[in-house]
């Protein structure tokens, strides 16, 4: 009994402490309710995050199989923009786009023009030499998608309502007018909607410094 006496004094001069201080506001009592988050006021780290948003952002897509089925495709040099991950390595930044052989099972016909501005997947890739398409010698930065891609499996919140999202996802780690921004560790899902609907949205890996529940890197806002 004796060790249980110290316990007992502090818990009573906690309660009392409270006491002095009056009544308490709603945000300081009300601590298990998830609401939606004000924008770039939230810190992602106290965002509950689910099993399908956490398998989802670790394996996105199958890159190697994906360019493999549906390639070949355009492919050069892009620029990185702020707040996107680049290891701390030689190597460079380099854009995939134009997949020829996906203008034949998309559900919407796009133009060569559509086709290459409405689907990219942006990589690093590792070295000096670039080498050929089908090398492995990158990791996965960016997804961008404009348009229904079945293609891209689960990651393909194209057409989706914000009740969809959220039911499957849960709650998002920034909820702008038009964003909801999924989070976890140092990986993104930024969802835009127009009428209702995610008419584009964007997979990313941040850079270490970035924070997106103090400030939102423009291009996860933008298409």
């Amino acid at each position: 009994m004796k060790r249980l006496i110290p316990i007992l004094v502090v818990l009573v001069a906690c309660s009392e402490a409270v006491d002095d201080k009056g009544q308490l506001t709603q945000e300081e009592t009300d601590t298990t309710e998830l609401t939606p988050v004000e924008p770039n006021t939230t810190d992602v780290k106290e965002v509950e995050v689910n099993t399908s948003l956490q398998n989802l952002l670790a394996n996105p897509i199958d890159l190697v199989s994906f360019k493999k089925e549906w390639g070949p495709s355009n492919s050069g040099n892009a620029s990185k923009p702020n707040g996107l991950y680049t290891p701390d390595t030689v190597g460079r930044v380099y854009r995939y786009s134009l997949f020829w052989k996906l203008r034949n099972v998309l559900p919407k016909k796009l133009s060569e023009g559509d086709l290459l501005n409405k689907f990219r997947i942006t990589v690093f890739k590792y070295g000096h030499e670039i080498g050929n398409y089908y090398e492995q010698n990158e990791e996965l930065l960016m997804v961008e998608c404009a348009t229904d891609n079945p293609e891209l499996r689960k990651l393909n919140w194209y057409g989706k309502s914000r009740v969809e999202v959220m039911d499957q996802y849960g709650v998002p780690a920034v909820d702008t007018n038009n964003c909801l921004l999924f989070a976890h560790q140092n990986k993104v899902i930024s969802a835009h909607f127009s009428e209702g609907q995610v008419d584009w949205f964007k997979y990313a890996q941040l850079s270490d410094n970035a924070d997106i529940s103090r400030e939102v890197p423009e291009f996860l806002l933008n298409y």
